[in-house]
């Protein structure tokens, strides 16, 4: 638990110091990857210091991926719709983890917890690949947003020099 806790801490400090929300898409699909390989790893691991690296593996990628879903779902929901989405996906996320728990926990009576915990890190790691796939269309749907928010370095750098001007540009 403290190797785990070491990589979410970890994670979050990651997170503290990204300036933008710009390219928490890769992120996203990287820390997942990252996730669900080493839970693959350390569910047949037997050497001590090999599973406390693996979870810290674990404790990072499933912190960051957590908070960057986060991040953006808040990030591009209008700010009346914000609440309402958010419980949604509190619900799905906090309500479905006993269930996830109780399907695990059944699997792992009859196949064992190896195979359980290899199982669950598959299934994370592949749960990422349709994301990942979609992810320069999901760009382009998100860029009018970010345009709007004054996300966008070169958008946002423009509306700051045209917000000093007092006269058009060509009138000086």
């Amino acid at each position: 638990m403290g190797a785990s806790g070491l990589g979410a801490l970890s994670g979050a400090l990651f997170l503290a110091q990204r300036k933008s929300v710009i390219g928490l898409g890769k992120v996203i699909v990287f820390t997942m990857s990252l996730f669900g390989t080493a839970l693959m790893a350390f569910s047949f691991s037997t050497i001590l210091w090999l599973s406390l690296v693996l979870m810290l593996f674990t404790g990072f990628g499933m912190i960051v991926t957590m908070a960057s879903c986060n991040t953006l779902l808040q990030t591009l929901v209008d700010d009346d719709k914000r609440g309402r989405v958010m419980s949604l996906y509190a619900t799905a996320f906090m309500g479905m983890a006993p269930l996830g728990s109780m399907l695990a926990g059944a699997v792992a009576e009859q196949v064992g917890v190896a195979y359980t915990l290899l199982g669950c890190g598959l299934l994370c790691a592949v749960s990422v690949i349709p994301f990942a796939w979609n992810l320069k269309r999901l760009r382009l749907m998100v860029q009018p947003i970010y345009e709007r928010l004054g996300i966008v370095p070169e958008i946002a750098s423009g509306l700051r020099a045209a917000s000093k001007l007092t006269a058009p540009p060509g009138k000086r």
